[in-house]
């Protein structure tokens, strides 16, 4: 349903004459080795706010489990890394 309404939402602004964005990004492949580099990038690239805000904690209270056959391990929390934002000067781009 996301996506009809996704879909909906863009043609009726378009209709409009309006601007529409949308940002979909798949992150489950990182946030199997997400460091503070991420965090950096994503505030370089315009991210702040409650959202930058959301993603750090999102990251920092993570817990995962390995799940194999009948097994599965204890859960264990992933922490964050030096969380930082970089100083003046350092590149953190692309």
């Amino acid at each position: 349903m996301a996506l009809i309404d996704t879909i909906e939402e863009i043609t009726h602004f378009m209709d409009e004459k309006k601007h529409a964005v949308g940002v979909f990004l798949d992150l489950k492949k990182a946030f199997d080795a997400i460091n503070h580099i991420l965090l950096n990038k994503l505030e370089w690239y315009g991210m702040r706010g409650r959202v930058l805000d959301w993603v750090r904690s999102y990251l920092c209270s993570r817990k995962q489990y390995v799940h194999l056959g009948e097994h599965c391990s204890g859960c264990l929390g992933v922490g964050c890394w030096a969380l930082f934002v970089a100083s003046p000067g350092v590149s953190v781009g692309p």
